[in-house]
């Protein structure tokens, strides 16, 4: 196994039992993705996520340019 694999794997690990320990009673996560992006980044962490945690990840994009001024 690669040096870069193993730190990857360890560190997932890592934040995997720490979510797992620390939030027991949730049963789903909540990402609000606040930005002018297209929700790429937050779609990766929600993979990340769902993939560490075996929870459901639900992913909302708040565009705020759609936003009027008062």
């Amino acid at each position: 196994m690669s040096q870069d694999f193993l730190r990857f794997h360890q560190t997932t690990a890592f934040v995997a039992k720490f979510i797992q320990t620390t939030f027991t009673e949730i049963k789903e996560i909540n990402i609000l993705d606040w930005g002018g992006g297209d929700g790429y980044i937050s779609s990766i962490y929600s993979n990340i996520l769902r993939a560490i945690t075996g929870l459901p990840v639900n992913n909302f994009i708040y565009d705020y340019t759609n936003c009027e001024d008062s």
